[in-house]
């Protein structure tokens, strides 16, 4: 979970997957819930990482991949949407 703010991009909290939740080569559903000034990540339904964070009332989001390793990958996004209870 990251945040960018005055041009600088910042991770807000890291984590990895142990439990094998992302399944590789194929699709996984990727959900990110900003309710309040708590930020949650889900992959596959399953809460990955949640972290508080009060800098910001409102903004943009975006979706970004990124990988550690030194294999390449592809990573593919559809169905982006927006919902606001």
């Amino acid at each position: 979970i990251a945040k960018m703010e005055g041009g600088e991009f910042e991770f807000i909290q890291e984590g990895v997957d142990p439990s094998g939740v992302i399944k590789s080569g194929s699709a996984n559903r990727v959900r990110a819930e900003c309710i309040g000034e708590t930020l949650s990540l889900y992959a596959n339904g399953q809460l990955l990482l949640q972290v508080q964070d009060d800098d910001f009332a409102n903004g943009a989001v975006g979706l970004l991949a990124v990988s550690r390793m030194e294999t390449p990958f592809e990573a593919f996004f559809d169905n982006f949407a927006i919902y606001q209870p």
